[in-house]
């Protein structure tokens, strides 16, 4: 049996929020969900979690949820079992994910973003690596000197021990990024898209603890070499109310 690595209230969350590729089933706005979190404060719920188990019926009248919030909820839940098993299946290709209600979920997007900080995040790599560091934005066409003077302001970077954070840009942000990981200077890459791919290109750096690569999105469409070979149970009060084969 394998053990999916987020808590029941990543988990709710997630299933009724996140945006998957394939997935037909609309998910929650991030209006709505914030909305719903402060009716669970208010009707002094134990948490997302408690979710899980409610009815269309329920939705509507203990929460007095639109009728068409509800109905998204309720179709999601319907797919509980193939989305424990999209996530079961990310964790086993290195692709990690952290919540707002995670411990290691980086509380300085809480603290700056507030209200607008990403409700979860995919990310591979090591997550504690995450600090204070710089970042450089420049032209997208870059010239000799601009090169030399990157390397520079990097190596000032590495002698202050501080890390390296990518916003997954061309031109200086690229070439900074690069040379900083040739130097042994730990980096953070915000990725804008195709995070398995690049995952790949950076396997050894992501490997030693080199680097952290995160983003808000992924691209996910089949669950690829799904089989019977283990199995995830979704516990809730000590009753099993999922179960996915793979």
């Amino acid at each position: 049996m394998e053990r999916i690595k987020l808590n029941l209230d990543s988990i709710a969350m997630m299933l009724f929020c996140t945006r998957l590729k394939a997935y037909k089933e609309a998910p929650l706005t991030t209006d709505e969900w914030l909305m719903i979190e402060k009716i669970i404060k208010k009707k002094e719920l134990s948490g997302p979690a408690s979710l899980l188990s409610m009815t269309k019926d329920e939705l509507e009248n203990m929460l007095e949820l639109d009728e068409f919030i509800a109905y998204k909820m309720i179709k999601r839940l319907a797919t509980l079992n193939v989305f424990l098993s999209i996530l079961n299946n990310l964790e086993q290709n290195g692709i990690n994910i952290t919540t707002k209600y995670e411990n290691n979920y980086p509380q300085r997007l809480v603290k700056y973003l507030k209200k607008r900080a990403p409700l979860y995040l995919f990310y591979c790599g090591n997550i504690d690596i995450l600090k204070v560091g710089i970042s450089l934005a420049g032209l997208t066409k870059v010239t000799k000197k601009d090169r030399t003077y990157t390397k520079r302001l990097l190596d000032k970077t590495i002698g202050d021990d501080l890390i390296y954070i990518s916003n997954d840009s061309k031109g200086i942000d690229e070439i900074a990024f690069k040379y900083a990981l040739h130097q042994g200077c730990k980096c953070v890459n915000f990725v804008c898209e195709r995070l398995t791919a690049k995952q790949s290109d950076y396997r050894k750096y992501l490997k030693s603890g080199q680097l952290l690569m995160l983003s808000a999105e992924i691209t996910t469409g089949a669950i690829p070499g799904c089989d019977v070979n283990s199995v995830i149970s979704l516990r809730i009060n000590g009753n099993i109310i999922a179960t996915v084969f793979r």
